[in-house]
């Protein structure tokens, strides 16, 4: 169904109970059909290019879902009430219009991959701390001028992608991420890194104009990283 230049789906769609994958890619969507969200057996939802305004208010399906794939779309919200979402572990909302991102983060348990770059984000929920098992979280290119402190709790992220952001400092607790191999902060007036955080990191991204203020606070004899300027 990808490719179709699809305007809208029927309500009838909610019938397709057994349904476990839907590719909608590169269409012309604006919204779904309240049904939409009720079934039950999805794993994979790919509606990537399209012109989404808003997902359905109430989704009581979905829990069996893995990959929701809504990037390059014009969301500006996501439902307030988050669901349980017990299985998903990709979630793309990069290049979309959101200025926030729900509080009930906890509420998707499994998640590992959260690319919500490009994007009009102003903060992070502290509930991001609680996803004990993300690896990757992509938030470059957004308006954060500030991370939560629970950061530092998401003990497998792996990839933390922040630059061009408005960013001024990172919180200490980003030092206790164990398995933190890479860090991108080009394009940021930072003041200063946390000093524990060099014990884990492999590559260090920055601008060269950034380095000059930081490096009397950037102890790289500390680690082997590379430091990586652009």
């Amino acid at each position: 169904m990808e490719n179709n230049q699809l305007q809208a789906l029927p309500e009838a769609i909610g019938n397709l109970s057994a349904l476990r994958n839907i590719n909608l890619k590169n269409n012309c969507l604006t919204h779904l059909p309240p049904s939409f969200g009720a079934l039950p057996k999805l794993v994979y939802i790919g509606l990537s290019h399209n012109q989404l305004l808003a997902l359905p208010s109430e989704i009581r399906g979905w829990q069996q879902l893995e990959d929701l794939s809504l990037d390059y779309n014009q969301l500006s919200a996501l439902p307030k009430k988050l669901p349980y979402l017990p299985a998903l572990y990709y979630l793309n909302l990069s290049h979309n219009q959101l200025q926030v991102l729900p509080n009930q983060l906890d509420r998707l348990p499994k998640l590992q991959f959260i690319y919500a770059n490009h994007n009009q984000l102003q903060r992070i929920p502290p509930s991001l701390g609680q996803l004990p098992i993300l690896k990757e979280l992509r938030l470059h290119n957004n308006q954060l001028k500030a991370l939560p402190k629970t950061l530092g709790q998401c003990t497998q992220l792996r990839y933390l992608h922040l630059h061009n952001n408005q960013l001024t400092r990172l919180p200490h607790s980003l030092g206790k991420a164990p398995l933190l191999e890479e860090l991108r902060l080009q394009n940021n007036p930072l003041m200063a890194l946390p000093a524990s955080l060099h014990r884990h990191l492999k590559r260090l991204y920055l601008h060269h104009g950034q380095w000059s203020p930081l490096r009397p606070h950037t102890p790289l004899q500390a680690n082997g990283y590379d430091l990586i300027l652009l």
